[in-house]
């Protein structure tokens, strides 16, 4: 992640094009973080449980939150 954001950055002496052409890592990141095996993260569900006030959610691991809010 590092070499690719120096060799975006012009930073590094030598840079192969994937790393030029290719999208930021922490745009990447942010992009598969709500498909995929994983789902969203547990940071996601608990804001989400938040926000629809879900009783007991300080308790929950990630599957719980998915659990009580539906998914």
């Amino acid at each position: 992640m590092v070499n690719k954001e120096r060799a975006r950055h012009a930073e590094s002496n030598t840079a192969i094009r994937a790393s030029i052409d290719d999208i930021s890592s922490g745009r990447r990141g942010g992009l598969r973080s709500h498909s995929g095996p994983g789902g969203p993260t547990f940071t996601q569900l608990y804001n989400e449980a938040k926000r629809r006030r879900v009783v007991g959610r300080s308790h929950m691991n990630k599957a719980q939150l998915a659990r009580a809010l539906g998914r």
